[in-house]
């Protein structure tokens, strides 16, 4: 999480200079760990795709 922020607020986002927010984009971890997620993981996708 401290990783992905500092990546963010040297891209420009000051808003994760914030001690509270407990929340970062997904782009940004899968760039930090070289990974990319599968999007069946994804729970803003199942929340979007509800009939």
């Amino acid at each position: 999480m401290k990783k992905t922020k500092e990546l963010m607020i040297s891209r420009g986002h000051t808003y994760y200079q914030s001690r509270k927010l407990d929340r970062v984009p997904r782009e940004a971890v899968e760039e930090l760990l070289g990974i990319k997620f599968a999007d069946e993981n994804r729970f803003d996708e199942f929340l979007h795709n509800k009939e």
